[in-house]
């Protein structure tokens, strides 16, 4: 069940991060590592 698997909730709160900020990068690589870098 997606609910119970924490996996799942770290996906989408990168989703969610991602959806806010891909517009402010040029690469789809650069906006995933700055969630590492601000995390």
């Amino acid at each position: 069940s997606p609910e119970l698997n924490p996996i799942e909730k770290v996906w989408a709160n990168i989703k969610r991060y991602l959806r806010t900020v891909l517009s402010d990068y040029a690469r789809f690589d650069d906006a995933l590592m700055s969630y590492f870098d601000f995390n």
